[in-house]
């Protein structure tokens, strides 16, 4: 019980933690928003740092094989020319592991 303690708060922040990337994924110009974006920046680093400290890891496996234990596949697309199938392709939203348990798998799209 112990080891997994983390999993109930980890699980509730992990929609914090892709709302912060999709805010710094957003093109920003002025100096105002390059400050705030920059302190989006700074809290997003310290999200992800405490929950690597809870052991709380990121499933990204782009251009890795796709395996159902970690991946949720919810498409797919022609392999292209040389590319073997059954290779996330595309990751749409990451997953993430607490210890050697999957809090959220990654949702991805699959070459076939």
């Amino acid at each position: 019980a112990a080891k997994y303690r983390s999993q109930s708060l980890a699980t509730n922040l992990l929609d914090v933690v892709d709302n912060f990337e999709r805010a710094l994924l957003t093109e920003v110009t002025s100096e105002d928003a390059l400050a705030l974006k920059k302190g989006i920046e700074m809290v997003n680093g310290q999200l992800l740092s405490a929950l690597e400290r809870e052991k709380i890891t990121i499933i990204d496996p782009i251009n890795e094989a796709f395996d159902p234990n970690f991946h949720q596949a919810v498409s797919t697309m022609p392999a292209e020319e040389g590319q073997a199938s059954d290779l996330v392709v595309n990751v749409l939203q990451k997953g993430y592991l607490l210890d050697d348990r999957v809090i959220r798998p990654a949702m991805v799209i699959v070459s076939a």
